[in-house]
């Protein structure tokens, strides 16, 4: 049975847990809105495609992590992130393409995760997984301040993100997942910081 069932009612945990489900479910409709506007603009301009390559493999090792840990919630995550980062990686490949590097990352963090997802190192993997989504998505607020443009960035999305992250901090502490509460630190810094270049780019005449 799932922890959040075991122990449903009126405490910290039951509220974590609805609350990370509806930051789940924003978070889907904020990547929804970024595969939207890489197709209404035809362009993948300072959209990073490795953060999001290691992002779709990084919430699909947390679907499994959180079959094995009995969490709802990371599960939840996990179904309502991949499908739309999958959409975002099909309109980059559109519109933006992919280089030799990125098409080596598809290959192999799918072939690491298939590997590691049958295999008793599901905690490991998770662990290391996040860790390199954190460094991936440090690569976003760098693409921006390289170009000095924020592109069809959605500052939507790193809005929810930096909010969803912040509940998944606060979820790791009342669930007791050091794993989870560890590796949200590290994102809500990436996060803050993508989230102010963005604001001090934004008026760039190159957007």
């Amino acid at each position: 049975m799932f922890l959040e069932l075991q122990n449903i009612g009126w405490n910290l945990l039951s509220l974590s847990l609805v609350a990370t489900i509806s930051f789940s479910m924003t978070g889907a409709w904020g990547i929804a809105k970024q595969a939207k506007n890489i197709l209404a603009t035809r362009s993948g301009a300072s959209v990073n495609t490795k953060w999001n390559i290691v992002f779709a493999i990084m919430y699909a090792t947390w679907f499994v992590y959180g079959a094995e840990t009995h969490s709802m919630a990371i599960m939840v995550q996990s179904i309502m992130r991949v499908p739309f980062i999958a959409i975002v990686l099909v309109r980059l490949w559109q519109f933006k393409g992919y280089t030799r590097s990125e098409i080596s990352m598809v290959v192999l963090f799918t072939s690491a995760f298939l590997v590691v997802s049958t295999t008793v190192y599901i905690d490991t993997a998770f662990t290391i997984v996040s860790y390199l989504g954190a460094a991936a998505a440090s690569l976003q607020p760098l693409e921006i301040w390289k170009k000095r443009s924020v592109g069809v960035v959605s500052i939507e999305m790193m809005w929810i993100y930096l909010a969803s992250v912040m509940f998944w901090l606060f979820y790791g502490l009342v669930a007791h997942d050091m794993r989870v509460f560890g590796m949200s630190i590290p994102y809500i810094t990436i996060y803050s910081t993508t989230i102010g270049l963005y604001y001090h780019f934004r008026n760039n005449p190159n957007n």
